[in-house]
């Protein structure tokens, strides 16, 4: 299982709600994608989607989740607003429990896009 961050970026006015865009993540997901979960986070003027995927490599799970987030973005009435980075953060879910068992809490999140 992979947890792969697409950061979604504010260049205009309109506001973006993250549990709207969770929802819609997950209700563009299909059987094939290997979908299991979804959270939001936001900043200031980002929004940090993190999506766990069950792929066969890192590459697979990284064009699913931007692919996901692209049609969820799409769907949003305020989308013109806000621009979606094509770079995703990705991390083996593995890594991350390892990570966490040998050295206490989890990692932080990625560092936000500089504007």
């Amino acid at each position: 299982m992979y947890l792969i961050t697409v950061i979604i970026e504010r260049i205009g006015e309109s506001a973006l709600d993250p549990a709207a865009m969770a929802r819609e993540v997950g209700a563009q997901a299909g059987p094939e994608d290997g979908f299991e979960h979804v959270s939001t986070h936001a900043g200031p003027d980002v929004l940090q989607v993190g999506i766990f995927c069950l792929a066969r490599d890192r590459k697979t799970a990284e064009t699913i989740a931007l692919r996901l987030c692209r049609k969820a973005l799409e769907r949003q009435p305020q989308s013109a607003g806000w621009r979606l980075h094509d770079e995703p953060y990705s991390t083996k879910w593995s890594t991350l429990c390892r990570l966490h068992r040998d050295s206490g809490p989890l990692p932080s999140a990625p560092p936000w896009p500089s504007a």
